[in-house]
């Protein structure tokens, strides 16, 4: 009641008269009494950002951990994949050298194959 008074006597010394400065401060204060969060509201609310701050932090947990797993299986099979290929043609690895003007020869790091560029050739 003590503000609603302090607020009508400041609306008085601003030039209103002292009966519709009584009316404007009520009507002020019924306004703004729903709007108006205490320190109880404040402190309901701080324990509710907490506890969902802590759920979003287990979610986040949880989520790191399946994806790791998921990494982890995705790259086992794709090693596997890479290291159990077939090739698709027999003579893949061998590097054939066509210097220009020149036959073609295997190249210096190759040259203890057993596959000859004439056999490659007539496989071909």
């Amino acid at each position: 009641m003590s503000d609603r008074l302090t607020l009508a006597y400041a609306i008085e010394d601003a030039g209103i008269e002292r009966t519709k400065a009584g009316r404007l401060a009520s009507a002020i204060f019924d306004a703004i009494r729903d709007n108006v969060s205490t320190k109880a509201d404040v402190a309901a609310v701080r324990a509710d950002v907490a506890a969902v701050e802590a759920k979003l932090m287990l979610v986040e947990h949880r989520l790191l951990t399946r994806l790791g797993g998921l990494m982890m299986v995705v790259g086992g099979v794709l090693f596997a994949a890479l290291h159990l290929q077939v090739p698709l043609r027999p003579f893949a690895r061998e590097v054939i050298c066509r210097p220009l003007g020149a036959e073609a020869v295997v190249h210096p790091c190759r040259a203890s194959s057993s596959v000859t560029p004439g056999a490659l050739a007539a496989n071909g």
